[in-house]
């Protein structure tokens, strides 16, 4: 069995998105906590016009490592998805309305679907954290981050920031993504350090905190 390695039209151009879409599937696992029945990968604008076999083993990589204790590579990784009754589609779309390439994860279960997406900007090719939880953002991935749900009142993000420092914890970058106004709402928070299960119980003891979830990425 031969691993897919990128070659011809686009190859380096695809090798970019390898570490995005390993990324996007350690998020869906930890976002969910339970391995799925499908896996549907789905690519748009410019991404899509190349071959993505790369990105479609590196999406189910990160899934799956979380669960394993073996090493994953480019090779095992299909057939252990396999073993696992994880069933994989790749679905391929020439147009992206927002952005020059997406890459999207949706993770079915019998609890529902949970879905992530995340694109390359820039020169330098930096990736982009477009959506997770239910809401849109844009915010770079780091290895800590923390995701909110919440009432959309005021005061919410205050009342987030506040409880972080007081458990010493420094927030790098927040973004928020929103329902209609007074509705729902959510964070996408990167820190410096791993978040505890003592502040996300300090999270949630706070009205309007409907749910809080502490992920490492890398």
């Amino acid at each position: 069995i031969n691993a897919p390695v990128p070659s011809g039209e686009g190859a380096e151009f695809v090798a970019q998105f390898s570490e995005l879409c390993e990324t996007l599937g350690r998020l869906l696992y930890q976002l969910t906590d339970k391995p799925g029945s499908s896996l549907k990968i789905e690519y748009s604008g410019e991404v899509a016009r190349f071959d993505t076999r790369l990105l479609d083993v590196s999406a189910q990589k990160g899934l799956l490592a979380p669960m394993v204790n073996e090493p994953l590579n480019f090779v095992n990784t299909p057939s252990l998805a396999r073993s696992r009754g994880l069933k994989v589609e790749t679905i391929k779309a020439s147009g992206s309305s927002d952005y020059t390439s997406l890459v999207i994860l949706r993770l079915a279960s019998s609890e529902g679907e949970m879905v992530v997406s995340g694109t390359l900007i820039g020169p330098k090719m930096q990736p982009r954290l477009i959506h997770a939880v239910g809401f849109d953002f844009d915010i770079p991935p780091e290895r800590y981050m923390l995701f909110i749900r919440n009432e959309d009142v005021p005061g919410m993000i205050g009342k987030a920031g506040a409880t972080l420092g007081e458990h010493s914890i420094n927030i790098g970058n927040m973004a928020v993504g929103r329902g209609e106004p007074g509705s729902r709402a959510a964070m996408a928070v990167t820190v410096d350090e791993p978040v505890s299960q003592e502040v996300i119980s300090a999270l949630l003891a706070i009205d309007g905190f409907t749910d809080a979830r502490a992920v490492s990425l890398y």
